[in-house]
């Protein structure tokens, strides 16, 4: 005999709903700012990151299934790092350099998170 949660079925639904308005939000923000995220000016990237992110907020539970959309990545590593204090230089001393745009440390040529060129 299978047992129904009714309140868990609602609840899921609240979030799937949640998540797909904070997707349509998330999506005329790219597009909005499709010029500065795809273009090859960082600091124009990072800006519009941030303003995307701030615009739509944080990323529901169920945001997290899409993380395969490069602009949604990217404004999940914004909130995990918008509080972490920025290096001084963006070099360490073993070659390794900090991303400025999302905080991650790296050591090719591009950020291995977003994508930025190494300064």
């Amino acid at each position: 005999m299978e047992i129904y949660n009714y309140s868990s079925a609602k609840s899921a639904d609240a979030d799937q709903r949640e998540a797909d308005d904070w997707l349509k939000k998330v999506e005329k923000l790219e597009k909005q700012y499709q010029d500065e995220l795809y273009g090859s000016d960082d600091k124009k990237k990072a800006e519009a990151i941030k303003a995307i992110a701030d615009e739509a907020g944080m990323p529901p539970r169920l945001a997290v299934s899409l993380m395969n959309r490069p602009v949604i990545s990217l404004i999940n590593y914004y909130y995990m790092n918008a509080k972490k204090a920025k290096p001084a230089s963006s070099h360490t001393s073993s070659g390794s350099w900090t991303c400025k745009m999302c905080g991650t440390e790296n050591d090719g040529n591009f950020c291995k998170v977003c994508g930025a060129k190494r300064p």
